[in-house]
């Protein structure tokens, strides 16, 4: 059965950040799902050694690149608060590192992602 999504929301549950996705089904039903998901953002990945010295995360390689075509480095946080103090930190140095996604809500990440479909199978 298909699910169509109507509203995206996030909460921390039991310190784990979540996405709740609000939908229809098919026949009319409403549904939530409850989805853990880390927040994360990007930088440039000639920075990562420099972004390593100013703070905690997790990396993951990407085959991203910015409008520039340089390739770009996922970087994964534990909470949401996280990445705006990382952020701070990021943008408040002689450095200035480039930032991308990071002004983007978890629950629109995860909407956005090239994983998520626009609607779901249940």
């Amino acid at each position: 059965m298909k699910g169509f999504i109507i509203y995206p929301g996030s909460r921390v549950i039991e310190g784990v950040p979540c996405v709740l996705l609000y939908g229809r089904l098919e026949n009319g039903q409403s549904f939530l799902t409850i989805n853990k998901f880390k927040p994360y953002f990007f930088i440039e990945s000639k920075n990562l050694k420099k972004a390593k010295k100013l703070g905690d995360f997790e990396v993951e390689e990407t085959d991203l690149t910015n409008f520039k075509k340089e390739k770009v480095t996922k970087l994964i946080l534990n909470h949401p608060k996280d990445i705006s103090e990382l952020k701070s930190i990021f943008l408040n140095t002689p450095l200035s590192l480039a930032l991308f996604s990071s002004s983007i809500r978890s629950k629109a990440l995860l909407i956005i992602s090239p994983t998520f479909d626009s609607f779901l199978l249940l």
